[in-house]
């Protein structure tokens, strides 16, 4: 199901990112290059995050930018990527060292990309697995297997 969602081009590893801002903006930057939302959206996720905190944290080292679709989402869409360095979102879910930044075209697909999330991170190995490849294409296989 996450297949759907993302591709290849929207993934990437060892990011370097100083701030939880930095972080999703870079995520945000993906879903925008690729034509999937529009330039004010990255933005939009980062003031969502503001507002909801470790909110966004909903899986072990893994966070769920997003902002509502209203907001510029223009098609379903993940982009995906793995930290450096882990940032500290704050909540019992430890530093984040994955952000999976998305966005839909309505309220029906942002709730499918949310569930299909859910539903992929509720397998701790997969987290573990994400956090441990060493490149895009073995990240990117590890989603979409």
């Amino acid at each position: 199901m996450l297949s759907d969602y993302l591709s290849r081009d929207r993934v990437r590893i060892d990011v370097k990112a100083k701030s939880i801002e930095e972080a999703v903006l870079f995520c945000g930057d993906l879903l925008v290059v690729s034509g999937c939302a529009q330039t004010g959206y990255p933005q939009a996720m980062v003031q969502t995050v503001r507002e909801l905190g470790d909110g966004v944290v909903m899986a072990p080292h893994t966070a769920l930018p997003h902002a509502a679709f209203t907001l510029g989402g223009l098609r379903p869409a993940i982009a995906a990527i793995q930290l450096a360095d882990p940032l500290d979102f704050g909540g019992d879910n430890g530093p984040v060292r994955l952000l999976f930044g998305f966005c839909g075209s309505n309220a029906d697909t942002h709730m499918e990309i949310l569930s299909a999330l859910a539903t992929f991170f509720s397998q701790p190995d997969r987290i573990s697995a994400l956090q441990m490849a060493e490149d895009a294409e073995d990240f990117f296989r590890l989603i979409c297997s």
